[in-house]
């Protein structure tokens, strides 16, 4: 009896459509953030920003930060500005297509790694960042797309009640 229990409250079948307004409201919170950065991108990002691109390695704040990647970037011969414009343009690509539903768990990736290095390089990083960072690292292991998604429309996803779906909701 308190095994079934258990299996019920873990694996019973229930529906992703709670799992697919989660992922859509991290995708309209984020993209609406990104919209209220955009006029002051530079100063807060930027190599000659607010936080200088030096401070936080030399304070070993992260593993990966804007200067790690303008670094990289450099090596292979791209601009400051024009990597960080690309960073930028894979995170908006890859929160309107985790908005949309499609290839829903790669770009919940793509939004969680593109995500990480714009956190991480910021000390101002407040609440909201935190929590959408933990979502998009979630994201990919939930059956997030089977509902209300172009991955469902075309086929990729199930609306169908799964155990998968039920244990997503209890993390």
């Amino acid at each position: 009896m308190v095994r079934k229990a258990i299996d019920n409250f873990f694996f019973a079948p229930a529906s992703p459509l709670l799992l697919a307004v989660l992922r859509i409201g991290v995708g309209i919170v984020l993209l609406l953030q990104a919209i209220y950065v955009a006029p002051d991108f530079f100063d807060l990002y930027g190599g000659m920003g607010y936080i200088q691109r030096g401070a936080l390695p030399e304070m070993g704040l992260s593993f990966i930060t804007i200067a790690h990647y303008v670094r990289w970037m450099g090596a292979i011969g791209i601009g400051e500005s024009a990597g960080t414009i690309g960073l930028v343009t894979v995170y908006l690509a890859s929160l309107a297509a985790l908005l949309l539903g499609w290839r829903t768990r790669v770009a919940a990736v793509l939004a969680w790694f593109t995500h990480l290095i714009f956190v991480q390089d910021q000390i101002a990083s407040y609440g909201v960042d935190y929590f959408a960072h933990v979502t998009l690292f979630l994201l990919p292991w939930m059956p997030s797309g089977a509902m209300l998604s172009l991955d469902a429309w075309l086929g990729r996803g199930s609306a169908a009640l799964t155990g998968t779906a039920r244990l997503s909701r209890r993390k």
